[in-house]
Order: structure tokens, then sequence, then C-alpha cells
């Protein structure tokens, strides 16, 4: 990941707000257009242990009246050599209107270690 990604760990809670989250995505709280209340953050984090030389998946969930935001997946070892490589990362499941999670496809290139990885997601709550 590069030095000028957005983590979660700069995403100070209640920094994102209605106006920055696509239409759409946040189902409407009443029968107008939009929402009604202020949108704060939750995060979720989930740990999964990768094998030696093997591929993982992992996913974080949120609960299913919080759309995922966005999110991601990193190494936990702060090591030096071979690590846990992110191939792929996207919103889950795919095939939903409105994704409750976030998935992390990743290769252990550590032929002797495993490594675990953090996937984390990043929900969407409407306060009233």
């Amino acid at each position: 990941m590069g030095t000028d990604a957005v983590t979660t760990e700069k995403i100070a809670d209640g920094t994102i707000q209605e106006q920055d989250i696509a239409d759409g995505v946040i189902p409407s709280s009443g029968g107008g257009g939009g929402t009604t209340g202020q949108i704060e953050t939750v995060r979720v984090v989930e740990n999964v242990n990768i094998q030696p030389g093997q591929l993982g998946d992992a996913i974080a969930n949120c609960d299913a009246s919080h759309p995922v935001a966005n999110g991601g997946g990193f190494d936990t070892e702060r090591n030096p050599g071979p690590q846990v490589r992110v191939l792929g990362s996207n919103s889950a499941p795919t095939q939903s209107t409105l994704p409750t999670g976030w998935h992390v496809h990743a290769v252990n290139d550590d032929p002797n270690n495993s490594h675990i990885i953090a996937v984390y997601a990043i929900c969407a709550n409407i306060v009233p």
C-alpha cells in the first residue's frame, strides 16, 4: 500500500459525512431522497492465518444494517523478508447491491512461516 493510501488509522470517527458517500450506497431512512441523520463509521477487523506458501481469503463483515463503505487488508508482521502480498481487495458480496463486507485475497510468500493478515471493513451507520 502506498504512503498516500487512506487507511482506517487515518480516518477519525465521525469524519465521513453524507456528502462523502455516493448516492444510492446507503438506503434512504424515510420516504424522501437521501438520509436524514449523520453518518458515522464503524470498523470491523478480522485476522486470518495464512500457511507458508499458500493462498488465503478473508472477509470482514459489517452487520446487515450497515453497508460497507471501504476496506482493505495488510500483513500484521513487520519483519523483513518474505511476507503476505494482497492480490485482490474488494467489497463483498459482489452480487449484492449493498455490500456488507470487505474481501481480501492474499498469498503468503514465506516458505517457512505462517503469517496473519488483518482484513478490515469500514461500515456506514446512519444516526437519526
